[in-house]
């Protein structure tokens, strides 16, 4: 199993580790089964993957420290993030791995004792925050990190494990395998596609379904050494990262998902078409393995 152990996305806070109490499941699923005539229930979403609906992760564990100065003062650390939508991790107990969401922490409480009261080495304290992301994410996949020279590192910085999923686009069609290692389909993908040698007039990307099904075309201009991003999550689609270019952007007739594109879990098998560029031209999918 896994239990919950930071917060935050920069100043994070280490959460309480004793005596942990909660119910770490999967989150609950948008329920539109309904009752038609005849007795036969109806469920809108059909084969597809019904989403995630809203709801709350409870977590209460044991806050202790050595001292009763240096447990409030862990305590305010912890109340301090109150209301605050960050980075929520959680790690697994056999392979250490982590995972996170993110969410906004909605309330921390711990009871009163006064038995306790200013001698307290040892406090219960329970946390609550709604996910707002729709499943953990886990290693990413990407175009790689950069440093800008003169950058400082934090402590506390987090750097993700990552797999490079970028298809190289040495023809007038490519094939290749983008691979979701993770156990549930994932949505928020950024497909970064550059052109390289010359401009690439003309874009389409098919997945193997198994049918070859046309999910999107792009019909303008990809100027040589440019890229163009085709960011799922926002639903926007630019040159460079400002440059807006949905005009020229268009769903397949026969594109079976609402939200353009779902990598499900394993391999997804490609094919781009690009009229003009070069053998060096790329398409970088650039995402993170979704788990439940």
């Amino acid at each position: 199993m896994w239990e919950l152990t930071r917060f935050g996305n920069y100043a994070e806070v280490v959460l309480p580790q004793g005596k942990i109490k909660g119910s770490f499941g999967t989150f609950e699923t948008v329920d539109t089964v309904m009752q038609v005539a005849g007795g036969v229930p109806y469920d809108t979403y059909g084969t597809d993957i019904a989403p995630s609906k809203m709801g709350t992760i409870q977590y209460t564990a044991h806050l202790y420290n050595n001292t009763p100065d240096a447990l409030e003062t862990a305590y305010r650390a912890l109340t301090g993030k109150r209301g605050h939508m960050e980075r929520l991790f959680r790690t697994w107990h056999v392979s250490g791995k982590s995972e996170w969401i993110y969410a906004r922490l909605k309330s921390v409480s711990a009871p009163y004792d006064s038995a306790f009261r200013g001698t307290n080495l040892l406090k219960a304290v329970t946390c609550t925050w709604v996910p707002l992301s729709p499943h953990w994410n886990g290693a990413r996949h990407g175009s790689g990190w950069e440093l800008d020279g003169g950058e400082y590192l934090d402590s506390g910085l987090f750097f993700d494990e990552e797999t490079l999923d970028t298809l190289v686009l040495d023809g007038a069609a490519s094939y290749g395998l983008v691979y979701n290692n993770g156990n549930t389909a994932v949505g928020e993908i950024n497909l970064v596609v550059t052109a390289q040698g010359s401009d690439i007039t003309n874009l389409k990307i098919y997945k193997e379904m198994p049918a070859t099904v046309l999910l999107f075309e792009f019909t303008g201009t990809i100027p040589a050494g440019e890229e163009l991003h085709i960011n799922l999550a926002r639903k926007s689609v630019t040159i460079g990262i400002a440059t807006d270019a949905y005009n020229n952007f268009g769903i397949g007739a026969a594109n079976p998902y609402e939200d353009w594109l779902l990598l499900e879990p394993g391999a997804n098998h490609f094919l781009i078409e690009r009229t003009g560029g070069g053998a060096a031209s790329t398409a970088a999918f650039n995402f993170y393995d979704g788990w439940a």
